[in-house]
């Protein structure tokens, strides 16, 4: 049971975290994010623990890096 436990819930949530820990040590300048929040924008500049978020013209926005959720660096846009 204890076997089945943890590789249908322990090492899956593990692996997850992972992945997101990853993702937010890569952020670089210039990639396309949305926020935990919902807010899409551009990442301006890049700092030890925070990044600083351009969410229109001249609004810079600087928010924790584990406040960022989705890459948009690769996504389609529909226009």
């Amino acid at each position: 049971i204890v076997v089945v436990f943890y590789f249908f819930m322990i090492r899956p949530q593990t692996q997850k975290a992972k992945k997101e820990k990853q993702f937010r040590e890569s952020l670089q300048k210039g990639q396309k994010v949305i926020t935990i929040g919902g807010i899409h924008g551009k990442i301006i500049e890049v700092k030890e623990t925070t990044v600083i978020v351009e969410i229109s013209n001249d609004v810079r926005v600087e928010m924790e890096k584990s406040a960022v959720a989705v890459d948009l660096s690769n996504a389609t846009e529909k226009k």
